[in-house]
């Protein structure tokens, strides 16, 4: 089957045609590539969405990231989006099927230059401590915006922080978020479930930057590693901990182990978000 999109055709955003220089990925619901604006000589990222239904994924991810992009300098930005012409058809419409149905939708974003997180750390390594601190500052404050509007992003990882630069990341790929659910009854100082997941995770992708590998989970599966984890409780298991894991001891600080713990004790009290999601979350300015 020929390629909808091969190297050198065009597609069109915002009254200009921009020319695809590689697949990046695709697989049965999503297709994304690098584009080259021949306006502007400029690289872009071209994203094509299959929906379910007449308001289906790719339209919903496109308006949280035109929002997103609007209050925080760390969500990949959106510059356009449309649903992609329908084929025509060989058949006449079936009862109650509308001719405004469209089944893919198309998104026009930032490039990354250097890739996803992930993609970084298998070609390079383990990141350097500054470099994987900072990043995790600026995903926090992303996820700090992006709740404080009301959405969580459901599924932050390393293939889903995009390194623009070895000072910047952002957040991408929000089709897997939603609307925070209001819960009868919640505290305002509480952080709602999605919130505490989006954080949680962040952290686990903080990990995986300090490593240099999934620590916790392996095909989703939770690792005996992460068990281990859990159950250290003070300094002297610390000890024991990193003689059996030495990457954590080489890779950050004792005082670093325990903060990153924290994010994954059962709580019976309110959860302690990091101070820059909470000023990121509190301020109405752009961060």
């Amino acid at each position: 089957m020929p390629q909808k999109h091969p190297v050198g055709s065009a597609v069109s955003f915002m009254n200009q045609f921009f020319t695809v220089q590689e697949k990046i990925m695709r697989n049965e619901d999503t297709a994304v590539y690098k584009v080259l604006s021949t306006r502007r000589r400029k690289l872009f990222t071209f994203k094509k969405v299959k929906e379910s239904g007449r308001y289906g994924l790719g339209k919903q991810e496109y308006e949280r990231q035109l929002l997103f992009g609007s209050v925080s300098s760390y969500t990949v930005r959106a510059f356009d989006g449309y649903y992609e012409k329908p084929k025509r058809r060989k058949r006449p419409l079936a009862p109650g099927e509308s001719l405004l149905k469209r089944d893919k939708f198309r998104i026009l974003m930032e490039f990354a230059p250097h890739g996803d997180l992930g993609s970084v750390v298998s070609r390079h390594g383990a990141f350097d401590y500054n470099v994987a601190w900072r990043f995790f500052d600026q995903i926090l404050a992303g996820l700090g915006k992006m709740h404080r509007h009301g959405h969580f992003h459901g599924s932050i990882a390393p293939r889903n922080i995009f390194i623009f630069s070895p000072s910047e990341c952002k957040i991408g790929d929000f089709g897997k978020g939603g609307q925070i659910r209001e819960v009868e009854g919640h505290q305002a100082e509480m952080l709602h479930e999605e919130e505490a997941r989006d954080i949680q995770d962040a952290v686990e992708t903080l990990v995986f930057a300090l490593l240099g590998r999934h620590a916790f989970a392996e095909d989703r599966e939770r690792t005996e590693e992460f068990y281990d984890f859990l159950d250290v409780d003070g300094h002297s298991d610390y000890m024991d901990f990193t003689w059996m894991y030495p990457d954590w001891g080489w890779n950050m600080a004792e005082k670093d182990f325990f903060f990153i713990r924290s994010f994954f004790l059962p709580r019976r009290e309110p959860v302690t978000a990091p101070p820059i999601y909470i000023a990121a979350k509190m301020s109405p300015r752009k961060v």
